[in-house]
């Protein structure tokens, strides 16, 4: 299934044909571009034998891809399977990447490693847009194939190693979240999506990691700022129940007597919690 409408206002692509050798030795190119797009471009597609990296200059789009829709800025690259359902469209006009369709011997096992966990958009932190360029550079000058495969084989590498140190941050990224916004709505899909994680493949990591499922984490964090606001201000437990991100006075007050002990008055009059009978 292919639907495609490429609108843009700048466009340059080479398709690339490699050579028997390259198929079945190395990593390969098959086009390669650079696209400056309009508002109303769209690709949808599946089945495509090939793999994508997608590197965004400037502006935004969307890619939806295992049924997971992330949002890409300057900066992000995607690595799609193509044979997979997806589709990317700007978020507004002129959106500008950069793209390698690309296959060879060992590509599938990487995508499978790289993207194990379901996230497909990377942030390297190293420049890697030189190597979008160098690969352009060799099929436009029809270069080796040698160094074309290498150039590809090196983007793929700071992928996986931006993927490694994404992997160290993301819970400390997560905790720093919480403690920042926890009077916003908070959930699952909203602290997967910022590190670019699936729904379900971030909850049972965060439970590993912890002990406790996100939910708990949140509601606890919740409910030692609101003993800290009891203990130390006069606020109402209806301000201290929307400031602490309850949707209201009841949940709350249910929600604090089940983890404390003892109802939000109680504790406040007691100076600390104590089990009613």
């Amino acid at each position: 299934m292919y639907i495609q409408n490429e609108s843009c206002h700048k466009r340059k692509s080479l398709l690339h044909i490699p050579s028997d050798m390259a198929r079945h030795t190395y990593f390969f190119a098959e086009w390669v571009g650079h696209f400056v797009c309009r508002e109303d471009f769209y690709i949808k597609r599946s089945g495509m034998p090939s793999y994508l990296l997608l590197y965004t200059c400037s502006g935004s789009g969307v890619v939806n891809f295992n049924g997971k829709s992330s949002v890409l800025r300057g900066g992000d690259v995607i690595f799609l399977d193509c044979t997979l359902p997806h589709e990317y469209f700007p978020v507004d006009d002129c959106w500008e990447f950069k793209y390698v369709h690309f296959c060879g011997r060992g590509t599938k096992a990487l995508f499978n490693k790289i993207c194990e966990d379901g996230g497909v958009v990377f942030h390297p932190a190293e420049n890697i847009e030189i190597f979008f360029d160098r690969i352009f550079e060799c099929v436009e000058r029809v270069s080796s194939e040698e160094r074309l495969s290498e150039l590809i084989y090196r983007a793929l590498m700071r992928i996986a190693s931006s993927k490694r140190e994404s992997d160290s941050d993301w819970l400390k990224n997560t905790l720093s979240y919480i403690s920042e916004n926890y009077s916003l709505p908070l959930g699952v899909a909203i602290l997967a999506d910022r590190v670019h994680l699936s729904r379900s493949f971030f909850s049972s990591k965060f439970k590993r990691h912890l002990g406790i499922g996100v939910r708990e984490y949140i509601e606890n964090f919740r409910i030692e700022t609101a003993k800290k606001m009891l203990d130390s201000t006069v606020l109402s437990v209806s301000d201290i129940a929307t400031d602490c991100g309850f949707s209201d006075s009841a949940t709350f007050i249910r929600a604090f007597s089940r983890v404390v002990g003892t109802s939000p008055i109680k504790y406040r009059q007691s100076g600390k919690p104590q089990k009613e009978n």
